[in-house]
């Protein structure tokens, strides 16, 4: 089996959850295109002419037409907000405005000299000479962590990463909208987009948050979850509740989801089931539909790791391969979220796990690996046990964590189909049959 490489993108997974004064994950750098959207480790605000000095282009204005991009790694919508409390002619989350949609000069996103603003996601951003999230310029920074670029003048500038010019760095913040979504992992982290298999009576785990809701700390928080069935009438599934965190400024419910929630979704008027479409109200706010369906457990027995789900079933882990295999390589899944994350580049699904500041003492960042098969070239195609180097890359606040090292693990290869032979019972059918046929033979003889 051919070596795999599983590196982990991290769009939302991190630091969207943390205070200023956690550890910052959010940034925005100046690359190659291709090191940004081919590679799938970023999302693309706006083109650059060139890596400094150069000049920009918005990329939703016109076609891609130069070859560095300013790329970000957490994902966002380009579409500018008007207006929030400051009610000034600006969009709340404007980054920089420029000259014209391409090969334009750019501004501090304080001024408002030209027509073409560059908005992203929730950002409030300022320009200063003070380091992103520090106060040691002329304009305090402290609440603005996020590095997104620099100027060389006010208006009139060309573009660059955030250290090629001192005097007007542009620094952003993630503004503190009220929003709800599914995640599938226990600090909520990262919101689930994709479908969710599980296997029914194995109670898998999904997790439902509300974000930025302002609540007060130990607030109790109730999750109601129901099944989408359109004209039929919905489904009420359950309840499951739990306590803002005013810290983390979330409160994280977990559902499990068991053979019961199955059969309530099960109505008699449901004729489309499975896949089922769950959504979940809280704070007066309906989430998106989750689509959750069916594998059988006789198809779990040959998925024995994350390695060996294809894209359909990776992220979702019905089988719950990623604590077993990480948990074989002596990672903590108890205090560490394991997950499955299948890799674009490579093709393939891998193992990892991230943890949360503050969460049992853990240190907050993510752990991914490169699977290194050299101690067994031939895989799988030998049958038995496949063993290979995990090797770990830490990506949070080092030191990193004593279960983020480069370790050896082994995957069990699925067993190929055997063709059916003599058990005891086809053996003595078989002795019966040439018992008869031998007396037969005889008894024509002796005529």
């Amino acid at each position: 089996m051919k070596s795999g490489v599983f590196v982990f993108s991290v769009f939302l997974l991190i630091a969207l959850s943390f205070s200023v004064s956690a550890a910052v994950y959010e940034k925005c750098e100046v690359k190659p295109r291709a090191n940004c959207d081919s590679s799938g480790e970023g999302t693309i605000l706006m083109n650059l002419s060139d890596s400094t000095n150069a000049h920009g282009e918005f990329t939703t204005g016109s076609g891609a037409n130069y070859p560095n991009v300013l790329c970000c790694n957490f994902a966002a919508s380009k579409s500018c907000l008007l207006d929030g409390d400051d009610a000034d002619s600006e969009p709340d989350n404007k980054v920089m405005g420029l000259s014209a949609p391409t090969n334009a000069h750019a501004e501090i996103p304080e001024n408002n000299n030209y027509a073409t603003d560059v908005c992203y996601g929730n950002l409030a951003c300022i320009s200063t000479t003070s380091n992103c999230g520090k106060n040691d310029g002329t304009l305090d920074a402290t609440n603005y962590p996020i590095n997104v670029s620099s100027l060389a003048s006010p208006t009139n500038s060309h573009i660059g990463n955030i250290s090629a010019y001192t005097t007007n760095k542009i620094c952003c913040s993630i503004s503190l909208i009220e929003d709800i979504y599914w995640s599938d992992d226990k600090f909520g982290f990262n919101e689930r987009v994709t479908p969710l298999s599980i296997v029914p009576g194995s109670s898998p785990s999904v997790y439902l948050v509300l974000k930025n809701a302002g609540l007060a700390d130990g607030t109790n928080v109730s999750f109601d979850i129901k099944e989408d069935d359109g004209d039929t009438g919905d489904d009420t599934i359950r309840t499951v509740t739990a306590k803002y965190n005013a810290s983390t400024k979330k409160a994280v419910a977990t559902w499990s989801i068991s053979s019961d929630d199955i059969d309530a979704a099960n109505e008699i008027l449901d004729t489309e089931n499975p896949p089922y479409d769950f959504y979940f109200i809280t704070n007066s706010i309906q989430s998106e539909n989750l689509v959750v369906d069916i594998i059988t457990a006789d198809e779990c027995n040959s998925l024995t790791s994350c390695l060996s789900y294809d894209e359909s079933l990776c992220d979702s882990d019905p089988c719950s391969r990623a604590e077993a295999e990480l948990t074989q390589a002596n990672v903590s899944c108890s205090t560490s979220d394991c997950f499955c994350l299948w890799n674009a580049t490579t093709n393939k699904c891998g193992a990892g796990f991230f943890t949360a500041a503050g969460e049992d003492g853990a240190i907050g960042g993510l752990c991914s690996y490169d699977i290194d098969s050299s101690i067994d070239p031939d895989g799988c195609e030998s049958g038995g046990i496949f063993e290979y180097w995990l090797n770990a890359t830490w990506n949070g606040e080092p030191p990193a964590p004593n279960d983020c090292k480069t370790k050896k693990s082994s995957y069990i290869c699925p067993a190929e189909i055997q063709l059916p032979f003599f058990d005891i019972y086809n053996f003595i059918i078989t002795a019966v049959l040439i018992g008869l046929i031998y007396l037969i033979i005889l008894r024509k003889q002796k005529k």
